[in-house]
């Protein structure tokens, strides 16, 4: 959202070719990915200078995604209800996304003047696995280290809203075995999988969510999204939740399998002209 108070407008179009690249066009530059199912770098162009990138962002090789999720998220939500913001990607250690996830908040929130963005105004958003990992910035934050000798890290990483879209929200309870492997490997600490569970996380200080699930999703049960909404009532914190009846695992922004899962994003913008 910007400053003065309107939703985004990014008059962005998005095209794609035969090997999946995908070139993301708005109003002041454009940025390019070489692969959206499987990408392995984004590359960020002023609108000035076509011809060479201002940034090169090389991405780890275990980052997939659903392909139709990433077209969705740029061709829909890019264009009305959210601000998205390119972030470099940094290694780090064990959990790295997460961390990534974090520093991304924070980027965000050190950058909103020059970035024309509210601070108190973050989401972040994700689907499947990549709603397990929007469910743990939004309940494994911190509010920064003042003593910290970046000054970014100083900041809160905590976003203003959740949006976890089928996610696995839970690796103790209706778990899915290949998101807990590919977080932890073959180890099964128990400690760290309660602590890698939303529902058990959540306090009265954990931002407010929309969710959504549809019931016939077989490979992450609806039970993950039901127990996370339980957990946020019960501390009192904001959610917005919609099951719908029909769908399978992975619709996106919904099909002909999933009629009335298209709802969700004119549902979520609803959301949030509310905040």
């Amino acid at each position: 959202k910007y400053r003065d108070g309107k939703m985004a407008q990014l008059m962005a179009s998005t095209a794609f070719n035969s090997d999946r690249r995908c070139v993301v066009y708005g109003t002041k530059g454009f940025l390019m990915v070489d692969n959206v199912n499987n990408p392995a770098w984004v590359e960020i162009y002023d609108k000035d200078h076509r011809d060479k990138p201002i940034q090169r962002i090389e991405m780890p090789k275990q980052i997939t995604g659903y392909e139709y999720e990433v077209e969705a998220c740029l061709r829909d939500l890019q264009a009305g209800n959210l601000e998205p913001v390119e972030m470099p990607h940094e290694q780090t250690k064990m959990l790295l996304h997460q961390m990534d996830a974090l520093r991304a908040i924070r980027f965000v929130r050190y950058h909103a003047e020059e970035l024309g963005v509210l601070p108190d105004k973050i989401a972040i958003l994700g689907f499947s696995a990549g709603g397990h990992l929007t469910c743990s910035a939004a309940t494994l934050w911190d509010e920064g280290d003042p003593d910290a000798a970046d000054p970014i890290d100083r900041v809160s990483s905590r976003p203003d809203l959740f949006i976890p879209c089928y996610p696995v929200a839970s690796l103790t309870n209706f778990w899915h075995e290949g998101s807990a492997i590919n977080l932890l490997g073959d180890r099964k600490d128990k400690a760290m999988l309660r602590k890698l569970t939303a529902e058990y996380q959540v306090n009265e200080q954990t931002p407010p969510a929309f969710l959504w699930h549809t019931a016939e999703d077989n490979a992450v049960p609806v039970e993950n999204s039901l127990r996370l909404a339980k957990a946020l009532v019960a501390h009192n914190v904001p959610v917005s939740m919609h099951i719908f009846p029909y769908g399978p695992h992975g619709v996106g922004l919904g099909n002909e399998k999933s009629p009335l899962a298209e709802q969700w994003p004119e549902l979520l913008g609803e959301y949030l002209r509310t905040m």
